[in-house]
Order: structure tokens, then sequence, then C-alpha cells
């Protein structure tokens, strides 16, 4: 009999899943800050030494940002991706996440297969991932 998972585990999975949307989404803000933030010259404000300049940092970084509650799931899914990596198989885990979750071309069996790990290891370690992000979010 399987173990019942909490309400949040759901939830979870689908950040991981928009993981890479996110990420696409936060590039493209930070072109766009490059790019629409005003240049100061001789004319505008700022100070004398900044002339082509791209703004202040307080105008980039106003444009640089998700919306609150993605930037919380993208900085936990992050934490998360840190943590892994410091680990001793940590490349190996998170191809196992980047195939299932991120690139989502296979499913937990064939990244198990790919990856030449039991099914029973892979289903832990996504397992120990999902709980990391949840824990990162301040669900656990």
């Amino acid at each position: 009999m399987s173990k019942p998972r909490a309400k949040w585990w759901g939830y979870v999975r689908q950040v991981l899943y928009a993981y890479p949307r996110m990420c696409d989404e936060l590039s493209q803000r930070r072109a766009d800050a490059v790019r629409l933030t005003p240049s100061y010259g001789q004319q505008g404000g700022g100070s004398p030494g900044s002339h082509g300049s791209h703004g202040s940092p307080v105008e980039r970084a106003a444009l640089v940002t998700l919306p609150p509650t993605e930037q919380r799931e993208l900085d936990a899914v992050e934490a998360a991706i840190q943590v892994n990596r410091a680990m001793k198989d940590g490349a190996l885990r998170l191809e196992l996440i980047r195939l299932v979750f991120w690139k989502r071309d296979h499913t937990l069996a064939g990244a198990a297969l790919k990856l030449h790990i039991s099914y029973s290891t892979a289903r832990r370690r996504q397992n120990e991932f999902i709980r990391e992000v949840g824990r990162n979010m301040g669900l656990t």
C-alpha cells in the first residue's frame, strides 16, 4: 500500500514542472530591463559620470523580479538544486529531475533506465527533491 501524500505534494510537483518557464520569464525580464531602462545623459538625471548607463540599480531591480509567489517558488527550487548539487551523486540526482520534470521526455521509470539506477532509487531521489523544495517553501 502506498504512503499517502501531504496536501502540498502536488503543488510542489507543479512548481517543478513550471520551473523552466519561470527561468525563461526571469531571463526575459532581465533582457527587457537592459533594453527598457532609460540611459541618463547630460540632459537627464543621474550623476555627471553616468553617460550611457542603464539606469540605477533600483530601477533595474524593479524590472528583474517575478511576482512574489513565483519568485518564492523559483528560489525554493534553486535552493534545492544547490543542496543536491553538493551531494556526492548530485549530478545524477539533478539529471533525474531534469529528465522527468524539466525536459518532460521521460517517465520516472524511463529516466531510471537511462541513468542506470533502479526505479525505487529513482523514486526515492525524486521524493527527496520534492521534500527539499517543500521545506524551502515552508510547507513542511
